[in-house]
């Protein structure tokens, strides 16, 4: 194994037989399936969880808002150290949900870093038709089964979510501003 990491250092790449490089891409059939199930699992488990943490925080961040708004429409010079802690519970909930984001943002990103690698390992194993065929079906099961946190139904979870919750609150807290005046 030292052997290995040696001549890959040195620059050389071990050429692999045909048994070695079939073997190897069957080893990432499987091991990204098994990915796929883990990821379904992780969904099946904690996607109810997701939702209501995300349904709550949008709620949440509502609430506050216009509490925010309210308070620094009507009452001010009484309130500051009300508006600072409204300040700050809303930059706290809204580090949860980009903390969720990136973690999921990175997984597909990998998942994509993948994709060009298999494209460029397809590319290099054209004189093989057979590992080329090999790698063609990996990269299409890739393609066709991404692998991504999902929220209870067809939420996926990934970087435009904070956005997506800002929006969210930020028109919520509109209307309810609206009706009571405020505005």
């Amino acid at each position: 194994m030292a052997e290995i990491f040696e001549q890959i250092d040195d620059g050389e790449l071990p050429v692999l037989t045909y048994r070695e490089q079939s073997n190897k891409i069957q080893q990432w059939s499987f091991a990204y399936t098994h990915l796929i199930e883990a990821t379904k699992l992780f969904n099946f488990i904690f996607g109810l969880q997701i939702t209501v943490m995300l349904l709550s925080a949008i709620a949440y961040i509502s609430i506050f808002l216009y509490a925010f708004t309210f308070i620094s429409v009507t009452i001010f010079k009484t309130k500051r150290w009300a508006l600072f802690k409204i300040c700050f519970k809303l930059v706290l909930n809204q580090v949860e949900i980009v903390f969720l984001s990136k973690a999921a943002q990175k997984m597909q990103n990998n998942v994509d870093i993948l994709k060009r690698c298999l494209a460029k390992l397809q590319i290099y194993s054209l004189q093989d038709i057979e590992i080329y065929r090999a790698t063609k079906d990996l990269l299409r099961f890739v393609s066709n089964r991404p692998l991504q946190i999902r929220a209870f139904g067809s939420i996926v979870v990934d970087m435009s979510l904070p956005p997506t919750c800002v929006m969210l609150f930020t028109s919520y807290t509109i209307i309810a501003l609206q009706f009571n005046n405020v505005l």
